[in-house]
Order: structure tokens, then sequence, then C-alpha cells
């Protein structure tokens, strides 16, 4: 899997475009036919899934305008790609650090997730690999 140096390289092997590259969960390409998000690879389950609702940490990244983001592009995966997302997996320095900082990038190139449940107020999910 390609590692990269930047989230918005990552982002680039998919051919989405963040809307600010600083702060950006998740982009969405020009042609609006591909969503890439960014999960932390110790949140995945052991098949690859996530399930982001009813977390402790909701409350930290509820408010956070990159998860404001992630809500709109989840819509839009949602609405035009069949709730299918392209996966940027990031790996933390230090999964208990807080705020963590980010070790590695890794455009995941063989993975696909599909939306099983979205919560478009809160941006809460849940999403399994095809």
């Amino acid at each position: 899997m390609p590692r990269v140096t930047t989230l918005a390289e990552a982002f680039d092997f998919f051919g989405t475009v963040p809307r600010n590259p600083r702060w950006a969960w998740s982009a969405v390409s020009p042609d609006g036919k591909t969503v890439a998000v960014t999960l932390w690879d110790h949140e995945r389950a052991d098949d690859g899934s996530v399930d982001f609702f009813d977390t402790d940490k909701r409350v930290r990244w509820m408010g956070r305008i990159g998860n404001r983001d992630r809500i709109k592009n989840l819509r839009h995966a949602i609405a035009h790609c069949d709730g299918k997302f392209r996966v940027v997996r990031v790996i933390a320095k230090d999964i208990n650090a807080d705020p963590r900082r980010i070790k590695d990038r890794i455009a995941d190139p063989h993975t696909i997730m599909q939306i099983v449940r979205f919560d478009e107020d809160t941006g809460e999910f849940a999403a399994r690999p095809l």
C-alpha cells in the first residue's frame, strides 16, 4: 500500500480533493464519483469495519470542522456513490494521546467501505468493507 507524507497526497491517490488539507477528514473527487475518508487504523475492527456510534470520544469531535465536512461528504457518498467510500488509513504515533498525532498515512487501494448507518446530525456512522 502506498505510504504518503501528507493527507493531501493520500486523498490525491484516489483523485479526491479535500476542502482544506490541514483539517479535512474526507474528500470528494471533482467529478463526484469518489469519496475518500480517513480512518484511524486502531479504531477498525478485526474485520475492517468501523462503528462510531455511542463512543465516549464523540463529544470531542462532533463540533469540529473536519466532522461537519465529513458529514457533507458522507451524504454525498450515500446519494451519489451507493454509500461507498475509499479509505485513507491513518496510523497514530500513540493511540492514547489526546490529541493524537499522525505517524503514517496509507492510501488503501484494496479497501472500499459501505456505509451501513449514518446520523447526519452528529456525524456518527458505521461502515463495513466490501
